[in-house]
């Protein structure tokens, strides 16, 4: 019974060191450089959320507003973002009709973003302004070393950081996240991430194996 008090008492120790909360990035495209017409902090067309996975991993969504839509035109990707210390990565799970791509802007708003993701689907995105794909983008980056959420929060030296190829009423172009990522206050109450979730429960079918055969002994 001793050696099971022990094992127990390890397994919780090991809970309590591991990270209690997913930390959450989120993003708002709330700037348009959309045909010529500059605005700031209107909007809001977006918003976009990365979260924490695991210590190499991460997973981001983009979801639009009503009425706004991802297209496929040579004005930009469907989204560019960076991410500090220019890590190599890899993009799986991507939403279907989407595709790691090279950024495409190389001058004016939206230059300067390391990374991309485009539709690259005419049947998902249509072409141009036409059947655009009003859904969710999402995937999971992975990187070779440490990746966390909150090396999302780089800005381009025009100050944006993220920039989507978007349609909305009246005008089609890019829209920017303009303002640094906020970690939501609920992001910060301890909420057990998957990973220590999983290894604690392993460690508990463990210890009732042993329980269990302690207690034959006593039966």
């Amino acid at each position: 019974m001793r050696r099971c008090l022990i094992a127990l008492a390890a397994m919780v120790a090991l809970l309590l060191a591991l990270p209690l909360h997913a930390d959450t990035l989120n993003l708002t495209l709330d700037a348009s450089t959309a045909g010529g017409v500059m605005c700031s902090d209107c909007g809001p067309f977006g918003a976009i959320t990365v979260t924490q996975v695991t210590a190499n991993s991460v997973l981001v969504t983009e979801t639009l507003a009503s009425g706004v839509g991802f297209v496929n035109t040579p004005a930009g990707n469907s989204l560019q973002f960076n991410i500090q210390g220019q890590p190599q990565i890899t993009i799986s799970n991507l939403t279907a009709g989407f595709s790691q791509a090279a950024p495409v802007g190389n001058s004016g708003a939206v230059s300067g973003f390391m990374y991309a993701i485009d539709c690259t689907s005419q049947a998902v995105c249509g072409k141009g302004g036409n059947n655009p794909y009003y859904g969710m983008l999402s995937f999971v980056v992975t990187s070779t070393t440490p990746l966390s959420a909150g090396a999302f929060g780089l800005a381009t030296g025009n100050g944006y950081y993220a920039s989507s190829d978007l349609i909305f009423p009246g005008l089609t172009g890019n829209i920017e996240a303009a303002k640094p990522g906020t970690l939501p206050p609920e992001a910060l109450a301890a909420t057990p991430e998957p990973a220590a979730m999983l290894l604690f429960g392993t460690g508990m079918v463990a210890f009732a194996g042993l329980l269990r055969k302690r207690l034959r002994k006593y039966v």
